[in-house]
């Protein structure tokens, strides 16, 4: 079974919503997500610190996933393309038509 990673609130958010859960409802800083088709529920907190493992886990037990699942769709999601190689630019504009004053040349 793969090792739990730490994960912020708001990327457990995006897991479920690309399962098919829907808000349903917000009372104070949990949001409650809803499943129309297994009407399952999973509660949310929404703090700005990682999940405590042991919620995450009840969490995903409640809403019948493993931690296989959450940490396949993380392991997609957090691939990202690699980023192109930076190109730099060489200005060369003669001096005559930037704005400097004559003695500052």
């Amino acid at each position: 079974m793969p090792r739990l990673p730490n994960t912020t609130p708001r990327r457990i958010v995006r897991f479920f919503e690309a399962e098919g859960f829907v808000l349903d409802h917000v009372s104070g800083s949990h949001h409650i997500f809803y499943h129309p088709d297994s009407k399952k529920r999973a509660v949310i907190p929404m703090h700005t610190k990682d999940l405590p493992k042991g919620t995450l886990l009840a969490i995903l037990r409640q809403t019948g996933y493993t931690k296989s699942d959450l940490a396949e769709w993380l392991g997609k999601v957090g691939k990202r393309p690699p980023l192109p190689p930076l190109i730099f630019v060489l200005c060369l504009t003669p001096p005559s038509t930037l704005n400097h004053h004559p003695s500052a040349l």
